[in-house]
């Protein structure tokens, strides 16, 4: 895992600055890819990419990739 940059970013809660984390992913069961990270300097995660594939016995690959980003911020008054 390592902290790749710290960059402006958008996501549907709107445009702010972000530590982009990178990670690679292998375990034992046949998943492998990787992880991606935004986290916000108050250690929020604004957004999450995992590009993910799970090779089964048979031979067949799962694609278990998915995305996840802030849509709002809540802001105290």
């Amino acid at each position: 895992m390592k902290v790749a940059s710290y960059e402006q970013i958008t996501v549907a809660a709107g445009t702010m600055y972000a530590y982009r984390i990178e990670a690679t992913l292998r375990t034992q069961f046949g998943a492998s890819g990787t992880l991606t990270y935004w986290v916000a300097s108050n250690g929020g995660v604004i957004k999450f990419i995992r590009n993910v594939k799970i090779s089964r016995p048979n031979g067949t690959v799962l694609d278990s990739s998915w995305i996840r980003e802030v849509a709002r911020v809540h802001k105290p008054r």
